[in-house]
């Protein structure tokens, strides 16, 4: 690969702009402007309720049997959405479990 033709030293003391161009200047190349990393997160209850919707209500009552409630856990900001059979009963019904009392 072209990338392995490079020198550490090239590396370190050419531009990243010189870099590229001397890799691939046959091909049209384009620099985007830097923009600042940041962390966010969609997720919502709404989100977990319309992934709930398409689960049969049954396997749902099922797993609030067994564990008491269904917990949803965002593995990216690591929030935790917590739904009980009332909520499975609203979801399935077609209101909006938002308004459920023991909504968390």
């Amino acid at each position: 690969a072209l990338t392995d033709t490079l020198k550490a030293e090239e590396l370190f003391s050419l531009e990243a702009t010189d870099v590229m161009y001397r890799l691939y200047h046959q091909e049209e190349v384009e620099v985007f402007t830097p923009a600042a990393v940041k962390f966010e997160c969609h997720c919502s209850r709404a989100n977990t309720i319309i992934a709930l919707q398409h689960i049969d209500k049954t396997e749902l009552l099922k797993i609030v049997e067994e564990d008491g409630d269904i917990k949803m856990h965002c593995q990216f900001c690591n929030k935790e959405y917590c739904f009980d059979a009332l909520d499975v009963e609203t979801i399935h019904s077609g209101f909006d479990p938002d308004a459920s009392p023991t909504k968390q």
